[in-house]
């Protein structure tokens, strides 16, 4: 157990018990790595004459990270005066982890099942969630490049912005006045004298931007912040499935299992990279209302009221939409059930 701190290795010597032999041990990582589930160790073991068991402990890296059961190696070499057995000279150790998911916080409303978990506030539930994704590898870097260069789509909606009004103010107007692309900095034509030559130059930072837009969208792709998530997901819980015991795995269907690592994991996954979309879409809001006060300051109220309606709107649509998105998620359940129950039964169906 994860818990324990520690634990120890028997090491047995069969045969002849007569005189002093020794061998060399030491860990090797498998699925749980040196550092990170449990510390590195090796050292000699010495059976003096007539003894035949030999104990190593093995510290274990204690954390609050929700995993699944992972194993490393302790491995036998350079045996003086013995030999190695075989198939005895590596064991396969198991580091069962206790956490919950996606932390212990709320163990106790967890461990009453889903009445419990019902108790728990939605919004701490998905903070839990987030400080879980953050103990992934890379996902910590990957999350913060994200919420950065997607501020970019926003740097460029303010550019636009200010260039719709520059076309109106400066480029196309009869007397060309001055517009602040830069607050505190006043702008008229970008080339002096030549509204071809500035035309020409917006149209060219119009353009720029672009490419690096696309770019990053290119990138984005390679980061595959959801795929992260959802590998490290399905891998734990596969793996917790495969070390349940006979009476666990048997109350687990195969299509719950299916469903969970195929459908749940994926929806755990996009909604982690959803709410990092929500921060380009304030600040995509923040630049919205800042341009609008600055035309037309007498809107203040009016932009008061706006986000407030649009949260007020967001939580009746998503209440409703959550409603619709169990129920269609119970009702793929229900099918992939009957598909493998027919798989199953496919036999006794055919004969009847």
């Amino acid at each position: 157990e994860e818990e324990e701190g520690k634990l120890t290795v028997d090491i047995m010597r069969i045969g002849n018990l007569c005189g002093t032999v020794r061998c060399h041990w030491e860990t090797q990582d498998a699925s749980a790595q040196a550092g990170v589930n449990y510390y590195a160790n090796s050292g000699e073991v010495v059976f003096q004459d007539g003894e035949h068991l030999a104990t190593v402990e093995i510290n274990i890296h204690q954390n609050e990270s929700w995993a699944a059961t992972l194993e490393f190696k302790l491995k036998l070499s350079n045996p003086d005066r013995c030999e190695l057995g075989l198939f005895l000279h590596t064991a396969r150790v198991k580091l069962i982890d206790g956490d919950f998911f996606p932390t212990n916080k709320y163990k106790d409303q967890i461990k009453l099942g889903l009445q419990g978990i019902e108790q728990i506030p939605q919004f701490f539930l998905i903070l839990e969630f987030i400080k879980m994704n953050m103990t992934i590898p890379g996902v910590m870097w990957k999350s913060a490049a994200t919420v950065l260069f997607d501020q970019m789509n926003n740097l460029y909606l303010y550019f636009t912005l200010h260039v719709t009004v520059y076309f109106t103010d400066v480029l196309f107007a009869d007397h060309p006045k001055s517009v602040s692309f830069v607050p505190g900095l006043e702008t008229s034509l970008l080339v002096p004298s030549s509204r071809n030559q500035t035309a020409v130059l917006l149209g060219i930072l119009y353009v720029l931007p672009m490419v690096l837009l696309h770019m990053w969208d290119y990138a984005k792709i390679g980061l595959d912040l959801a795929g992260t998530v959802r590998n490290h997901l399905r891998a734990n819980l596969f793996r917790k499935y495969l070390n349940y015991n006979e009476v666990a795995r048997s109350q687990v269907e195969a299509s719950d299992m299916q469903a969970a690592i195929m459908e749940d994991t994926r929806e755990a996954s996009e909604a982690y990279t959803r709410l990092l979309e929500m921060f380009r879409l304030a600040g995509r809001l923040a630049i919205v209302l800042a341009f609008t006060f600055s035309e037309n300051p007498g809107s203040a109220m009016t932009l008061l009221l706006m986000p407030m309606l649009m949260l007020g709107w967001v939580r009746i649509r998503g209440a409703v939409y959550l409603d619709a998105c169990n129920t269609e998620g119970e009702l793929q359940l229900q099918v992939v059930k009957f598909v493998h129950r027919t798989c199953e039964s496919y036999t006794i169906i055919a004969e009847y």
